[in-house]
């Protein structure tokens, strides 16, 4: 049993279970396979579940393994992996590991014989990747204090892809030693570094490890950059974590809370998200100057999160005016308006109840009205990531004629007929509900033709049936299924 503890030999494990797609797969060019290869041929997907589940065998073994052995296999990922895309079964590992890597990362980023080395990329996953960005993962969410020192040098990196992972690692940690480097990541030239230093704050944020003291420190910083129309996107909702009263002094001021504010879109989410009232006789005033001017980015959903904003003021008076809006030829006003009828009528919140419910209990457990809406958008939002295919070929098609009656329920017309459409060439049984079954159908429909479904993805992503106005419709109809 000692033998199987051992890192090398449970990387053998998981090379040999995966070998059968990696032969198949990685052993030819990557122009010359992708999706549609995989749907002609069901058994990839079951060589990779195989290997996820190896993989998954060696992680939960990896536990018994001394911290001279954690040390070993941390110190050789990180400095001679060549990506984390290449060695994604040696980084889930140490992702179980967690916080025992954290001792061998600190010793390896705090070497300065070692910089160099760490800063120089290897490979590329979806961008450039160096040593330190692999270690900087493995850091995690919440890394350890002892790990600011050893990061700050690397905020001088003239890489702005090494800036950027400091930036967010550093600001991760949350503790009050952070205020002088994270100060230096929001000045940074490069935007983007500027951008990994606020997501670093939404962490420590989240998990509540934000020193007060560098929250106090970092607000003018952070309220520097929307001042300079900046960043907006993580500033804002950064800033009112920061502190709220002073926050709103700034939102609310007549330079910010306008339509010709360049960021009013990212500070009226911002208010959305954190469910705060806003004046009404302000908010109508701004909606009217929205609607007044030519409707497009960013203006769209800058007017989009005014009218979720003025539905959550739950005024008997107003929902007339919102129920007009959501037949708006602009896709985000529509959505922007339904949202807010929801908000109205207290039923905001719906979709995340019915999201536990399933994942507590199981989708059988949901009523026929939930499992409708839960049906019909996994089916768009499969459809509209990856097309018809994509959702057959998924879990989530299971679920295909609860979907079909659902669609129908809630009035669609054209995304009703083109997914029936696609159901008909299954044959007259349609698609089958076991997910194995219907892998093998699609592959025989793909095998014969694979461009099966083109046609059919290019006028679903055309109609402009918007489905949140027709399933807010739904939901309004039907007010005690969704409470």
């Amino acid at each position: 049993m000692l033998v199987l503890q051992s890192p090398v030999l449970w990387l053998v494990v998981a090379a040999v279970a995966i070998a059968a797609v990696l032969l198949v797969v990685r052993g030819r060019k990557p122009a010359d396979w992708g999706f549609k290869d995989v749907v002609k041929n069901p058994d990839y997907w079951e060589d990779s579940r195989q290997a996820r589940e190896q993989v998954d065998a060696a992680a939960e073994a990896a536990k018994g393994w001394s911290e001279e052995e954690v040390a070993s296999f941390a110190k050789r990922y990180v400095l001679e992996a060549k990506s984390s895309r290449d060695a994604w079964d040696e980084a889930l590992i140490l992702r179980v590991l967690a916080e025992r890597t954290h001792p061998t990362l600190l010793l390896l980023l705090g070497d300065p014989a070692l910089y160099y080395r760490l800063v120089k990329p290897t490979g590329v996953d979806l961008l450039p990747e160096a040593p330190f960005n692999r270690a900087c993962d493995l850091l995690g969410d919440s890394p350890p204090v002892t790990a600011v020192e050893v990061l700050s040098p690397f905020l001088n990196d003239p890489s702005d892809r090494i800036r950027e992972d400091a930036a967010l690692s550093m600001a991760k940690i949350g503790a009050a030693a952070i205020t002088p480097h994270v100060r230096k990541a929001l000045a940074d030239p490069d935007k983007d570094v500027a951008t990994y230093a606020l997501m670093g704050l939404e962490f420590a944020l989240e998990r509540s490890g934000l020193d007060q003291s560098a929250a106090t420190a970092l607000f003018p910083d952070v309220l520097a950059l929307l001042r300079a129309g900046k960043n907006a996107d993580h500033a804002t909702g950064v800033l009112f974590r920061l502190d709220q009263a002073k926050a709103m002094d700034f939102f609310l001021s007549p330079d910010v809370l306008t339509a010709k504010s360049p960021i009013v879109h990212e500070v009226l989410e911002a208010l959305a998200a954190a469910k705060v009232s806003l004046p009404r006789d302000r908010l109508l005033a701004l909606i009217a100057d929205l609607e007044s001017m030519e409707m497009k980015y960013p203006r769209t959903y800058a007017l989009s999160e005014a009218l979720r904003l003025l539905g959550q003021l739950k005024r008997e008076d107003d929902r007339d005016f919102l129920s007009a809006r959501t037949s708006h030829p602009e896709t985000e006003v529509a959505q922007g308006a339904a949202a807010g009828l929801l908000c109205s009528f207290g039923l905001d919140g719906f979709e995340q109840r019915i999201s536990d419910k399933e994942n507590q209990t199981g989708y059988e457990s949901l009523s026929e009205l939930q499992r409708f809406y839960s049906a019909v958008f996994m089916c768009d939002a499969e459809i509209n990531n990856g097309g018809l295919a994509q959702y057959f070929v998924n879990s989530s098609g299971d679920q295909w004629k609860d979907a079909v009656a659902g669609l129908k329920a809630m009035g669609f017309n054209e995304r009703l007929t083109i997914v029936n459409e696609a159901i008909a060439k299954f044959g007259n049984q349609g698609p089958s509900t076991d997910r194995n079954v219907r892998q093998d159908q699609l592959s025989k429909l793909f095998n014969r033709n694979d461009s099966i479904f083109d046609a059919l993805d290019s006028r679903y992503f055309k109609s402009p049936e918007v489905t949140e106005v027709l399933a807010t419709r739904f939901v309004l109809a039907h007010p005690d299924g969704f409470r």
